[in-house]
Order: C-alpha cells, then structure tokens, then sequence
C-alpha cells in the first residue's frame, strides 16, 4: 500500500480516529453477534468527499491487526491466504464495502475494522464479533460411598459454552466455574446428600442458545438398592 496513505490512516486511528469513525464511516453495526458454526456479514459505508484509493479489512486480536481483504480498482477484491477458506466479498466498491464470515469459529471472535484509504487523510471505524455457542449442557453425574440407605451421593449438574452458562441444580451449594483454553467455560452445580433422603434434582440452564431444564430421579429398588432415573 503507498506510504504516504498509510501514515495518513495512522494519524486517523490516533488523535483523529474517533472524529473519523464518526464523521467519515457508516455501519451497519457496531457489535454483532452469531453462533458458532453460523454466518455473519459487515458492510460499512464512506460518507467522506475525498477520494476512496482502496477499501481495507482488518481484524485486531489482543493487540495485533491482520490484513484480511483489500479491494481497488487497481487490484480487485484480494482475500488474504489465511482467510480465503472462509471469508468472501458480499459487496465491494470503493465507497461501500461488506464482507462474509462462513462456518464461524470462536477463534473469529475480535474486532474488524473497515478502514477507507482516502487522500490525503483516511477514516477507520471498528465492528466487533462476539461468537455464542453450548458444547454440552445438563449433564448429570451421580456418585457415592455406597449405593445403599446410608450412603452420600454427590449430584453434579454441569454445561459448558460460551458466554458462561448459568447452571442451577435444586438445593445446590457448591457453585464453581472452569476457563477452558478454547474461550469457553465450564460450569458446573454439585450438591451432596443423605441417600436416606430420596427427592427429585432439577438442573436448570440459562444460555443465549436456548433454556432447558432436566429432572433426576431417584427411587429404591426391590433390594432397597438405590435406581437412577433420568427424564428428557
């Protein structure tokens, strides 16, 4: 890219960035969100009257920018070799631009910035990506000294997702969260109990990818041995 409108876009990220975003540069939104495996599109507009030399696609991950997508007259739509699998053009001209995300993963999470190369300033402006999704949910273990009518079991309700899910396991008191190195989290509900006291467990989940609830059962057996039910 020429020289001189790179450090004409360095000047607008620093003292001018904000005057630029919002003076020169429409979006469509700032923030937007998508479950992993889905698709999501941003399009941002120019508003300025200076000329539009190319049309750059940046993604910004702790601190580091990327090159994904370029587009000139000169040199036509240009996808960046590590996002060609799954990054497209949905619209590209030198005043409006729009790219695709397909197949969303949690490593796209971060902050995109459609930056308009314009002489002799520049304009930038940030579209950030937050990505949603539920690996496992309502899962219920049971465990114990014995199977018998004086026994402890221990129940244990757990999901893991991103953002944190909220589990509740019934008359629960030990709450505890796990930071997967994948960005999700792992919670988990535990309760332990007299096995002289037979009752129902319910596990309620919270989660922007939907609500569910699981009930567990237990009842003696014809040995008065302990049988775990399961519903739904």
């Amino acid at each position: 890219m020429d020289r001189e409108i790179l450090q004409s876009c360095s000047l607008c990220w620093g003292w001018a960035a904000e005057e630029c975003e919002k003076s020169s540069v429409q979006v469509n939104k700032k923030v937007q969100s998508v479950q992993a495996g889905g698709n999501v599109t941003f399009s941002c507009q120019s508003a300025t009257k200076e000329d539009v030399i190319q049309v750059t696609w940046q993604k910004e991950t702790d601190g580091t920018e990327d090159n994904i997508a370029t587009y000139s007259v000169m040199n036509g739509q240009k996808i960046a070799k590590d996002y060609v699998s799954h990054v497209s053009f949905a619209h590209s001209e030198l005043r409006a631009s729009a790219i695709s995300l397909h197949g969303v993963t949690l490593q796209d999470e971060g902050c995109y910035k459609c930056i308009f190369n314009t002489f002799p300033s520049g304009a930038v402006t940030d579209i950030c990506l937050n990505t949603q999704t539920l690996f496992s949910a309502n899962i219920f273990s049971l465990s114990g000294t014995q199977f018998g009518s004086d026994g402890l079991l221990t129940a244990v309700c757990s999901a893991t997702g991103k953002p944190t899910p909220n589990i509740t396991l019934t008359e629960a008191w030990r709450r505890h969260h796990v930071q997967n190195t994948n960005r999700t989290v792992t919670a988990a509900s535990r309760l332990t109990f007299s096995a002289n006291h037979l009752h129902a467990l319910f596990c309620l989940l919270k989660h922007p990818q939907g609500r569910k609830m699981k009930a567990l059962h237990l009842e003696k057996g014809r040995e008065g041995r302990l049988q775990l039910c399961r519903d739904g």
